[in-house]
Order: structure tokens, then C-alpha cells, then sequence
């Protein structure tokens, strides 16, 4: 951990300039930026800068990216930009100050100066350009907000906790959570730890905007106050935080934004990525903006067909993105996206609502709000259990599945553990599904139930096997229900699965997705788990033969 000058700590008045007039922006040309330069200065300094305006991109000077966020979106600082002025919000006038250099001047690129934020053209241009802005950038430079010990505690913190344990990749098989047992950590309730997780609740790592300005990042410094910390080192401590946190249904949100920049940035620094994954990630991110949930993730796949435009509606947002993914892609991936209930109510039901809470070529009617794809229905939803609601859901669901019949060579408690988890295998385990399930009732909910947060150090390699399988339990079935079919199959499917609803396989597609009948057309309810339906991962031949193709139309 490095800490900053506190000299630099900002002053009361922070930011206030005596300039009246506004900065005037001058036209950028294609695939050009404004730089600043941010002026040295010490604590009691007013803030002054350069903008240098129509820098080729390509042959920039070398400069650092901000990534913060806006927070109050009223702009109450102002700083100095020659005989001009710029209005800025409060936290970026704090971030400016304390992380600007004492006797050099810094190079930045800051989007809410950079930015003319009044041309809407520009904006969309600009936004555009994110991706490449953020990945050229020599650093990227985090500001979490002011500081205070407690945070200076976390940032001495992280790399102590690194020290005790070896990198997850070290693992050779072993869980998370089994190399957090093996090794002697600090009691999850200590001081540290405490200090750790109200780090990653700060609103920062609830942003849309970070997946991107981070995964791209060639590298990043986390400032909180005067506190600096790499960003692999809290990454890392994130991993072993969360693998700490037993009960996984109140694993913080953030950890997960965290990973999930984390597997962005080992794929060329986010260059190249699925849009449809990196969507699906947006879900648990905010923006004031709702179209930036689609925006905000654009640098990180290669869609040429895809710009920003604020001038349109956040419900035609969607709608195009939808259309161009499935044209695009000559699959319905993003179907699978698909959740309810939705926000905007006047969406397709086969248009994901990025607001909401989670190869045939296909064609559209003439208002583009209807899709018509063939596929298979191959099954019926007969009965549905309540919705999963953590551990407490468990006594019902396995009454569900005790009063339900089942017909096949494997046993009901097999396909049972299997439909808990998704199909999905338990990472780096060397036990099954089942013993791992017995193994979780047998800790009877000791520590998964009661809040109780005791030291995972007295975890047996069996009681292990349970905190797993615990962990991918909560994960595969938030947000859905069990459900049984016509033809006795289990599966697990979307809250808002009901009885009569029908599964189909829709195109190239391997994920069975459930629909719901109306008179002359259906609605897409969301994707679900049925393992008797599938086989390595795709729907069995049986099910999929040319004669049984039918159109779906899809509203």
C-alpha cells in the first residue's frame, strides 16, 4: 500500500474557481480525444488544468484514465481552465485534488471534461471510442472516494492476506475454499476483514461503466483518499474474502464484479469478449443512464454494427441490440437473458430488460416486435415449487421432489443434486455431486443458516465439500424454482415458470427455454435446467428430428 502526500488532502474550499466564463468546446474530429493536463498543486491550492483538444488517438502522448464515479450528479466544483472554467461534480473535484501530483503535471483523460456532456453527437462518438480510450491509457487510475483508517487498515490489509495464501491457480484442484481452510487466516470478523468488506460496498463497484474501464485496463491503482493499493492485490483479496464469507446467499455483489473483471481482463485485457456475456453481467451493475447498460459494454467485443445513440429510447435500445445480437451471432444466446418481471412493460418478451433483476436465421414482423424462429417443444411444465429463497427454501423443495414421480435408469437423488446445481460440475472437486450433497445436509445449516461465522479452519474435508456445494447451490438456483414436466423430468427454471408453460429448443440454441402459450403466438418466459433433456451439453437427438420442427412466433 503507498500513501499519498497528505499535503495533497483536500481543503474546504476545494475546487472553487474565481473564472466565470465556461469552457468553449471546440469540434473533435474522428477518432480524436481532449486530454488534460492536471496542474501540480499542494492542499491548499485551487484546481487548474490544460485541455489540449483534437488529440489523434492513435499517436497520443502518454496519459492515465480516471475511472470513478459521478456520484451526486450536481455539478458544485468548479476548476480553473485558463481564463475559462469548467463545472465538475464533488467527487471528482476531490479526486482531482488528491491525486494530483505535487510538482509535475498529470496527463488524464477524465469522460466529464473530455466530454462536451451538452452535444449529444459528441457524447455518442466519444462513447464509442471508451473501449480504446481506456485500453491505450499507460494506467488507469481508480478513485473509490475519500478515505479514512478503517480504509487504510483494508488497503495494509490485502496484501497481508495475500501473504498468507498462494494464488488460486496454485490450487492444483483444490477449492477456494479448501485453500482458505488449509491456511491459518485471520477470524472473518476481525478488524481487517471488516475494514476489507466495507471497501467493496462502496457505490464505486456498483457501477456498469467499471467491467469496462477496468478489464480493459492495461494496468489500474485503486486510490481511496490518500490510500493507493494495485488492483490485482485487492482483486486477489476480494477472491479469499468471498471464499471466507460461508453463507454464500450474503456474498457481496461486488465480489462478483470483481471476478468477473478479473476472467475479462486473462481474455487479452477484455478485447474480444462474447457482448452477450458481458451483458449478462451488466445485470448486477447500476447506471444512471439505463441505456448504458448496453453502452458501458460495447468496448468489450468487436460489434461494428453497434454504436451509442442517445437520442434513442432506452425500449429501442434494447430492442436493437437484441436484433443485431441474434442476426449477428446466427444464434439466440441472449434469449437465454431474458428474466422477469421486466421494467418496461411494453418490451417484447423475447427482449431481455438490462434494468430488470438476471442458427436459423430468425425474421421479424414489420414493427420489429415480433420474432419467428422454428425449434421443438419437447416437454410441458406440470407442477412448480415455491421460488428459491436460500437455505430456508431446502425443507420444501425436498418435499416437492419426494411427492414427485420420476421414470428412468438413474436414481431421483442423483438427478436431484444435478438440478440444484444447474448440470453445472463443482470446481476443482474430486467428489461427486451427491456425496457433496449429503455432506451439506449433514453440516445441518450450522453455519449456512444461523449466521454463525466461525473460522473455516475447523472445516473437516467432508464439512468442506458442503460449504462447496452450498456456494453452487445459492449460485444455480437464485432467482428461480424447481419444476416437474408432463413426461416426469425435474428441472429449474425461472420464478416466473408456471404450470402449462412449455419447453422448447429454438434454433441452434442448446438451452431449453421455457415459453409461454397464448392464442396466436407465445412469450418468452426465460431459460431453464432439465438434465434429462440434454447430453453433453446439447438437446438429444431424439428430441430435435426435422419432422417435429415447428415456428414459433414470439412476442
Amino acid at each position: 500500500m503507498e500513501i499519498l502526500d497528505p499535503r495533497q488532502s483536500p481543503p474546504a474550499n476545494f475546487g472553487i474557481s474565481l473564472s466565470t466564463q465556461p469552457f468553449r468546446y471546440s469540434q473533435l474530429g474522428d477518432a480524436h480525444v481532449r486530454l488534460i493536463h492536471l496542474n501540480a498543486g499542494l492542499r491548499n491550492d485551487g484546481l487548474s488544468i490544460q485541455i489540449h483538444e483534437n488529440v489523434s488517438l492513435e499517436n497520443a502522448p502518454v496519459y492515465e484514465a480516471l475511472s470513478y464515479a459521478w456520484g451526486e450528479s450536481r455539478k458544485t466544483g468548479s476548476i480553473s481552465c485558463g481564463s475559462e472554467s469548467i463545472a465538475v461534480t464533488q467527487n471528482l473535484a476531490t479526486a482531482l485534488v488528491q491525486i494530483r501530483n505535487p510538482d509535475k503535471i498529470r496527463t488524464l483523460w477524465i469522460d466529464q471534461i473530455c466530454i462536451n456532456q451538452d452535444d449529444v453527437d459528441e457524447r455518442n462518438k466519444q462513447v464509442a471510442l471508451m473501449g480504446r480510450i481506456y485500453s491505450k491509457a499507460e494506467n488507469v487510475v481508480v478513485w473509490l472516494g475519500d478515505g479514512d483508517l478503517d480504509d487504510g487498515m483494508a488497503f495494509d490489509f490485502a496484501p497481508r492476506l495475500l501473504s498468507y495464501l498462494p494464488p488460486l491457480s496454485a490450487g492444483h484442484g483444490v477449492t477456494r475454499q479448501g485453500l482458505v481452510a488449509r491456511h491459518a487466516l485471520p477470524f472473518i470478523q476481525s478488524p481487517g476483514w471488516i475494514a476489507l468488506s466495507r471497501i467493496f460496498s462502496r457505490p464505486y463497484f456498483r457501477r456498469s461503466w467499471i467491467i469496462q474501464e477496468v478489464a480493459l485496463a492495461r494496468r489500474a491503482a485503486v486510490h481511496c483518499g490518500p490510500y493507493v493499493i494495485d488492483w490485482d492485490v485487492l482483486a486477489a483479496a476480494s477472491s479469499y474474502q468471498m471464499a471466507q464469507a460461508t453463507d454464500a446467499e450474503n456474498a457481496h455483489d461486488a465480489h462478483d464484479a470483481v471476478a468477473a473483471i478479473t476472467e475479462l481482463n486473462r481474455h487479452d485485457h477484455g478485447r474480444g469478449n462474447n457482448l452477450v456475456d458481458a451483458l449478462f453481467m451488466s445485470y448486477h451493475f447500476n447506471c444512471t443512464d439505463p441505456r448504458d447498460k448496453v453502452f458501458a459494454m460495447l468496448g468489450l467485443a468487436q460489434t461494428p454494427g453497434l454504436k451509442p445513440d442517445y437520442n434513442s429510447s432506452v425500449e429501442d435500445v434494447y430492442l436493437r441490440t437484441t436484433q443485431f445480437l441474434v442476426l449477428a451471432h446466427g444464434n439466440l444466446d441472449i434469449l437465454c437473458c431474458v428474466s422477469h418481471p421486466k421494467r418496461i412493460a411494453t418490451l417484447p418478451s423475447w427482449v431481455p430488460d438490462w434494468q430488470a433483476q438476471v442458427a436459423v436465421k430468425p425474421s421479424y414482423s414489420e414493427n420489429n416486435r415480433t420474432l419467428t424462429v422454428d425449434g421443438w417443444c419437447v416437454d410441458t411444465v406440470a407442477t412448480v415449487a415455491d421460488v428459491f429463497a436460500g437455505n430456508d427454501s431446502m425443507s420444501g423443495w425436498n418435499e416437492f421432489v419426494e411427492k414427485s414421480s420420476h421414470s428412468g435408469s438413474r436414481s431421483y437423488t442423483e438427478i436431484y443434486c444435478q438440478t440444484l446445481l444447474a448440470g453445472e460440475s463443482l470446481p476443482g472437486t474430486p467428489f461427486d455431486e451427491v456425496s457433496a450433497y449429503e455432506a451439506w445436509k449433514n453440516l445441518g445449516n450450522r453455519r449456512l443458516k444461523n449466521g454463525s461465522y466461525k473460522p473455516l479452519t475447523d472445516l473437516s474435508d467432508e464439512n468442506e465439500k458442503g460449504v462447496e456445494f452450498s456456494f453452487a447451490m445459492t449460485e444455480a438456483c437464485a432467482g428461480r424454482r424447481l419444476f416437474t414436466t408432463t413426461k416426469d423430468n425435474l428441472g429449474l427454471g425461472p420464478s416466473e415458470a408456471r404450470v402449462g408453460d412449455v419447453i422448447c429448443f429454438l434454433g441452434d440454441t442448446p438451452t431449453p427455454l421455457v415459453l409461454r402459450p397464448r392464442e396466436s403466438y407465445f412469450e418468452l418466459v426465460g431459460e431453464c435446467y432439465v438434465g434429462d433433456l440434454v447430453e453433453q451439453g446439447h438437446p438429444l437427438p431424439q428430441l430435435t428430428r426435422n419432422e417435429d420442427k415447428r415456428d414459433f412466433t414470439i412476442r
